[in-house]
């Protein structure tokens, strides 16, 4: 059978990336984590082959236990040559604290019922070094080498589950009298005899093994299957690893599903199919199980957070009756030079969209950040995501990380302890269409370079716009906030504390008149504090649109504001006469009015002079009151390039288009 009476000198032919190192326990789990392993993502364990022996992952064979594929292990023509699958994991775990061990096998060329076995590695001293090794062997299992606790002989060609944890174990060194053979024991009896017993890795391989030869001419041309093998310690942690060919492009998550057997099909009709493989009940097993590339949809539930994004996926909610939110709390998470955070979400890949999900954290230290962008890590989709309840910033990039290219649009950011959007140390990123409520600020940039900030609303608490350059002066720079709705902040709508130049052009700052700040004399909008006097170029349009059905009129004595989708209008006079009515409509792209107000008066809006041009006539018997109005510039989200245009430089003025201050005639017929 199997003769190995020393432990030969192994060299890894691949390693685990260190990205997933510990990442799968952060998440607060209730169900038994499963984790893929693919070629390219080993996840913990390594390919320890000698000679001309080979390990590889592949489809079927037949219907595997779990999912659609299964490692391979083949010895070839000398069978004292070995394959052999390491895992590095469980070192340092307790004998006494696996409360399950087992897998299966599927053989299909075997000499003398042969079959892959688990191999340990074990400290009895607890220095740290192996002092025995153990081996389950299906071959032994039976009831003429283990009565108390017999299992089936091995089968060719079909798919065999064994319980390691309740079977025949020899020990390398004799430990207990376990011997080859008829001397296999169990591991209770081992522990009596050496109670301290604790997997331990070596410095050429892990502490679990999954082998197949080391033993000619018995394992001579042997070709077998595992797949499936789960290792649960106390009630604490249980782990299914999932061997496959390829992992799935698309997985499903729903917390409802907690508890459904591996290999289940959890939604009957709908998109998943298998428990463990493409179906999920936490976001981190899924994480793990999709490909790169791929997408996780999350259905409707309520998510732990402390979820770590290691490769470029799509996590978006998903959710055929488009109701109800994908919750995810906090948790932790490593950031760069491995700092614990906590939060949420971790990108800790290029890559990473995140769309839909509703991030609530609970404004404690345990939900610091809402996503959290870890290093130079960048090109992210982060959309249409509402986020709030956490302690920190909702959005943040790491300082010094260098994060770019990175796009942030139509979120909802609220109930913020400190910033909303931080970006720090970073380049060339998108923030567009979001709206961001309350906080110390609503968007901090620190030493960004070339960041487009355009569209979004930001308002309430301190600070709408923060700027810094922690880095240095000169390294904030490049940057445009344009076509902003900036308002009701205490302290300042934006705060330049650099030296730098700061294009802020065609904003909208809460008030027609402009921003409050020396250089703009009656302005009344929100603040614009500066460092260096004249730093800030806030070129203004008289007003701002943020949607595609509202268009607004104004003149220095009234504003006019038209639903083309309604036809509803307002009609608000500097005086504070106010008028409403309904049947605006828009003939050949130009927009009418002939209709009476709700207090009876005749109202006509008609185009004059150019497109922008309107004129206002409010008839109540003989007596008629016209305002000369001119069409506000409106801006869309989502769109690359605003309607309002720049008027170029000019540091420290009120400029734009100033038509429409205009006529306030009164007349009597």
């Amino acid at each position: 059978m199997l003769q190995r009476t020393k432990r030969p000198t192994m060299k890894s032919s691949a390693r685990r990336s260190p990205c997933y190192l510990k990442f799968d326990v952060l998440e607060d789990r209730t169900v038994p984590s499963v984790v893929p392993v693919t070629a390219v993502q080993l996840d913990g364990w390594s390919i320890v082959d000698t000679g001309g022996a080979s390990t590889t992952f592949v489809n079927g064979p037949l219907t595997p236990p779990l999912g659609s594929g299964s490692v391979q292990l083949a010895v070839g023509a000398n069978g004292s040559d070995a394959a052999q699958l390491s895992n590095t994991d469980f070192g340092g775990t307790a004998l006494s604290a696996l409360t399950q061990l087992s897998y299966s096998t599927f053989v299909k060329a075997n000499t003398n019922s042969q079959a892959p076995y688990l191999m340990l590695n074990v400290d009895y001293d607890s220095n740290g070094t192996v002092d025995d090794t153990l081996f389950f062997e299906p071959v032994y299992q039976t009831a003429s080498y283990f009565p108390s606790n017999p299992q089936p002989s091995v089968a060719l060609n079909t798919w065999q589950t064994w319980n390691a944890l309740a079977g025949g174990w020899w020990s390398l060194d004799g430990t207990a009298g376990a011997t080859a053979g008829t001397g296999v024991k169990s591991l209770a009896d081992i522990l009596a005899a050496e109670p301290s017993a604790t997997i331990v890795n070596t410095s050429t391989e892990g502490g679990l093994n999954i082998v197949a030869g080391f033993g000619a001419p018995d394992w001579n041309n042997f070709v077998g299957n595992v797949d499936k093998l789960t290792v649960a310690i106390s009630s604490s942690s249980s782990t299914t690893f999932n061997f496959e060919a390829n992992l799935p492009s698309t997985v499903y998550v729903n917390d409802n599903w907690a508890g459904a057997t591996l290999g289940s099909d959890p939604d009957g009709s709908g998109p998943a199919t298998s428990f463990g493989v493409n179906a999920f009940a936490n976001i981190q097993d899924a994480i793990n199980a999709v490909k790169s590339g791929g997408t996780i949809d999350v259905e409707e539930g309520a998510y732990a957070g402390g979820i770590d994004v290691n490769k470029p996926v799509t996590i978006q909610f998903f959710n055929t009756a488009e109701t109800g939110t994908a919750q995810i709390g906090g948790g932790t998470f490593l950031g760069l030079n491995n700092l614990t955070a906590t939060g949420a979400i971790a990108i800790e890949a290029n890559g990473v969209t995140i769309r839909g999900l509703n991030l609530q954290g609970d404004s404690t230290a345990n939900s610091n950040y809402g996503i959290f962008i870890s290093g130079s890590n960048g090109s992210a989709t982060i959309e249409n995501n509402t986020i709030s309840g956490f302690a920190k910033n909702g959005i943040t990039t790491e300082f010094g990380g260098g994060s770019s290219n990175n796009i942030i649009s139509d979120n909802q950011i609220s109930q913020i302890g400190s910033v909303g959007i931080y970006l720090q140390t970073g380049s060339n990123n998108l923030v567009e269409c979001n709206t961001v409520t309350g906080g110390h600020a609503n968007l901090t940039l620190d030493s960004e370079r070339n960041d487009t900030i355009r569209t979004n609303t930001f308002t309430g608490g301190a600070i709408g716009i923060e700027l810094f350059d922690s880095l240095g002066a000169g390294t904030l720079t490049g940057n445009l906030i344009n076509f902003n709705n900036i308002s009701n902040h205490t302290t300042a709508g934006l705060q330049n504390n650099t030296s730098e130049s700061i294009n802020a052009e065609e904003n909208f700052w809460g008030a027609v008149s402009g921003p409050t700040i020396g250089s703009n004399p009656g302005g009344t909008g929100d603040k614009i504090v500066e460092t260096v006097s004249g730093s800030v170029d806030y070129s203004l349009p008289l007003n701002m649109l943020f949607n595609d059905t509202t268009r607004i009129f104004t003149s220095a004595h009234g504003t006019l504001e038209v639903d083309t989708a309604t036809g509803n209008f307002t009609f608000t006079s500097d005086t504070g006469l106010v008028v409403t009515g309904t049947g605006a409509r828009t003939r050949n792209g130009t927009l009418q009015i002939h209709t009476h107000d709700n207090l009876g008066n005749k109202i006509d809006v008609v185009q004059t002079g150019n497109g922008k041009r309107f004129a206002l006539t409010i008839r109540n018997g003989r007596n008629h009151t016209t305002f000369n109005l001119t069409e506000q510039n409106v801006v869309h989200c989502g769109v690359s390039t605003p309607s309002v245009q720049p008027h170029g430089k000019g540091h420290g003025h009120h400029k734009g288009d100033q038509g429409g201050q205009g006529d306030q005639n009164g007349q009597n017929d």
